[in-house]
């Protein structure tokens, strides 16, 4: 973590919080697993140039809002802070989190046995709103 910090001190003042996540934060990293970086709220667009032309690809860096929403929940659910303040982060997060289980309930209200109990259920659903 120390040399996390180190590498990253340069945009601590430009950015609302800079996270490690991914197998390396899960402490499952191997020998070929890259290590994940996640900027949250960067304050300039000139962030992420920045940290190119100083670390180059030596970091996998994300900007949290610009993630997927699943890498989002991947990323709240196991974050170690590098930088900036658990409190205001964790609050960021708050929407997000809202956001991650409404989509987790849509996902297991639609998993199915079978592709015929899908075309069942599907056509139930249309009927029903007839």
């Amino acid at each position: 973590m120390d040399s996390l910090k180190n590498d990253f001190e340069f945009i601590s003042q430009d950015v609302s919080g800079v996270l490690l996540y991914g197998s390396q934060a899960k402490g499952v990293a191997d020998r070929r697993s890259d290590i994940d970086i996640c900027i949250v709220k960067p304050r300039s667009s000139k962030v992420m140039e920045r940290i190119f032309a100083k670390l180059g690809n030596k970091y996998d860096v994300k900007v949290f809002e610009d993630l997927p929403v699943y890498v989002k929940m991947e990323v709240i659910g196991n974050y170690k802070l590098i930088f900036g303040s658990e409190p205001d982060i964790s609050y960021f997060f708050y929407g997000f989190r809202k956001l991650g289980q409404d989509m987790k309930n849509r996902i297991l209200a639609n998993r199915f046995s079978s592709a015929r109990e899908m075309v069942t259920v599907r056509k139930r659903w249309l009927n029903a709103r007839r």
